[in-house]
């Protein structure tokens, strides 16, 4: 993979070369690591440290309860989430299956996230409630919870079985990896539809401006 410094001397054929290196999918990302360097660490949670061997199999185990949930190839599912392993277990889970991950900070209003469903018409809420109490009420009536697997504590509902998923394009890369939406401070929320290419690029390049390097992983 390329790196390439972000300055306005890059020229576009820069630019267009360092896209081109990059992996199709974000998931391949992982796959890759999981496969070369299993016993890296790269998750710091608190007192634990999970490694590209843990997260691999954590992914693996919500992509099957997402799977059995119905959440299948074009649909959007919300993840309500702080920073933590199982979120980020959740996130590749739902790239895995072809759908799209809607991004909802877990201090976001009920309001807030009503503009989210409303506009982003998700098939599954999927909500990471972690182990503190006042996280579980962020979770929506009916939901099954799933505690003590690989990949962490967290819990899913239907949001609504009737939706249409999106076409999936046949180019991988041309898929949609995440949603987010803008604050909506001068107004309603806008929605920005991310794909893996663009994900990955911006990473390359903050990776580069903040000496990133093999070893190095965040801490949640």
């Amino acid at each position: 993979m390329k790196v390439m410094r972000e300055t306005a001397l890059a020229t576009a054929e820069e630019r267009q070369a360092l896209i081109a290196s990059l992996p199709t999918r974000l998931n391949d990302v992982l796959h890759m690591r999981v496969r070369e360097t299993p016993d890296l660490p790269v998750i710091y949670a608190g007192p634990d440290i999970f490694s590209y061997a843990d997260l691999g199999r954590g992914v693996e185990a919500a992509t099957a309860i997402l799977r059995d949930a119905g959440l299948r190839a074009g649909d959007r599912a919300l993840l309500i989430m702080e920073n933590s392993f199982a979120g980020v277990c959740c996130l590749y889970a739902i790239m895995a299956l072809d759908a799209w991950a809607v991004l909802a900070n877990s201090r976001l209003t009920v309001r807030e996230r009503d503009v989210m469903i409303d506009k982003a018409q998700p098939r599954l809420i999927v909500c990471v409630i972690g182990d503190k109490p006042e996280t579980h009420d962020l979770a929506p009536v009916g939901s099954s919870g799933h505690r003590g697997t690989a990949c962490g504590t967290f819990a899913v509902s239907t949001a609504d079985p009737s939706v249409i998923p999106e076409s999936v394009p046949d180019r991988t890369d041309e898929q949609v990896a995440v949603m987010l939406f803008t604050s909506g401070t001068t107004g309603v929320p806008k929605a920005a539809m991310l794909g893996h290419k663009s994900l990955m690029y911006q990473s390359s390049i903050l990776s580069e401006r903040r000496g990133f390097g093999p070893g190095d992983c965040p801490y949640l």
